[in-house]
């Protein structure tokens, strides 16, 4: 079974549902040392507990005092190498394969959902190909930065393979 050392709990605001979990889980006594935080998907700026939330936590014996909000960003995420294999036939994308990280293993998930898609979604891939280019591309919700690094990752083999070689002058 995979060993995490970090736990992060995601809530919309981070000043109720997220901090409670992390302050819940903090008081368990686990096997190995996990760092347990919180963060909030929209934090316009840092705000302490929500009052019903720091009750229900006081009343539990859990104090979290000095709390405030922190918003979640691309640094709270562990960064990987994304590779593919892109075929460009005249000047338009027409295969992308292969499509792998060398991070995580929890990131796998993420990087087949960005690139295949979900039953209500069409993935990264289908979608380039069927336009020959990397413009104007949904992301998948869920596996937005893995889809945002295929998109990136098909614009800069497009721009290599476009780019006239270079020749000495004679």
């Amino acid at each position: 079974m995979k060993q995490y050392n970090r736990i992060l709990f995601v809530a919309e605001s981070g000043t109720s549902r997220a901090p409670m979990a992390a302050g819940i889980l903090s008081e368990y006594t686990l096997k190995h040392q996990v760092t347990i935080e919180c963060r909030g998907l929209v934090v316009l700026f840092p705000e302490p507990l929500n009052q019903k939330a720091e009750a229900v936590m006081i009343s539990n014996g859990i104090n979290w005092e000095n709390f405030t909000s922190t918003q979640l960003e691309d640094e709270d995420f562990t960064e990987y190498q994304l590779s593919m294999k892109v075929t460009i036939r005249n000047d338009k994308i027409v295969s992308i394969t292969d499509v792998s990280g060398d991070g995580d293993a929890a990131n796998d998930s993420y990087i087949k959902k960005a690139a295949n898609g979900t039953s209500s979604k069409k993935g990264v891939v289908s979608q380039i190909i069927t336009k020959g280019m990397p413009e104007e591309i949904d992301t998948v919700s869920g596996a937005t930065c893995s889809s945002n690094a295929i998109i990136d990752g098909c614009k800069k083999a497009l721009e290599m393979a476009l780019r006239p070689e270079e020749t000495e002058a004679q």
